[in-house]
């Protein structure tokens, strides 16, 4: 079992999270993105019991409708500002993440963030069961982190990955639940369709074609 008392001994190295570059160009969406980083701004730090709990702001809409893509640009661009400078950690799960049993193998590679010791061939790494606890008081070494869970699809299997982030960092989860984004306890961006110039400025992005007589797109594909 990793506890506090197991990690009290270990050496201390801090390995910065970045989370990973787009697979293909996108196009920015300024109005839901601006609204993502204004409403997690208003969200306040909420406090269950001891611990106080990670800032949360849920992304939700419905599949297709570039959840996914807006996390990841507003990941990109606030890493690029430096407004987490201890790194933004990217955790791609899906419909087969159900149970929080599941969460061990993330809990362990965000406790490798903070200490080499877990850099074990994977037949030894599954001999180790995570308490999260412990791997807060780890993080909470370097608590200014981004946090992005994209695609989740149950609200118990993740408890275990928010009960391991520490004060003071600030949490994403992308999900096509209404119920399960209201029910995360922080600021809620729904996601729609994409207006008129995005549309437009994608056609240009992907295809290199743009209706005649519409005006050219004004944004890059990454900036708003």
């Amino acid at each position: 079992m990793v506890n506090n008392l197991f990690l009290s001994n270990l050496e201390r190295r801090w390995l910065k999270p970045t989370p990973p570059p787009l697979e293909r160009d996108a196009v920015p969406r300024c109005g839901d993105a601006g609204r993502a980083g204004r409403t997690g701004a208003r969200q306040s730090v909420a406090i269950t019991g001891q611990a106080a709990r990670a800032q949360a702001l849920a992304v939700q809409g419905a599949p297709g409708v570039g959840k996914t893509t807006l996390a990841h640009l507003l990941a990109l661009q606030l890493a690029e500002e430096g407004r987490y400078p201890d790194g933004v950690i990217w955790q791609a799960l899906g419909p087969d993440f159900r149970s929080p049993e599941q969460a061990q193998s993330i809990l362990r590679q965000w406790a490798g963030y903070a200490t080499g010791f877990f850099g074990l061939p994977d037949n030894l790494n599954q001999l180790f069961v995570f308490e999260p606890e412990a791997v807060r008081s780890l993080l909470a070494e370097h608590p200014r982190l981004l946090v992005v869970l994209d695609n989740v699809w149950s609200q118990s299997a993740i408890q275990p990955l928010r009960a391991a982030l520490p004060a003071g960092s600030h949490l994403v989860v992308t999900t096509r639940q209404r119920e399960l984004a209201g029910n995360l306890g922080g600021g809620l961006v729904e996601v729609g369709l994409l207006s008129e110039d995005e549309a437009l400025a994608l056609f240009e992005l992907r295809l290199g074609w743009r209706p005649a007589g519409t005006r050219p797109a004004t944004a890059g594909p990454a900036t708003c």
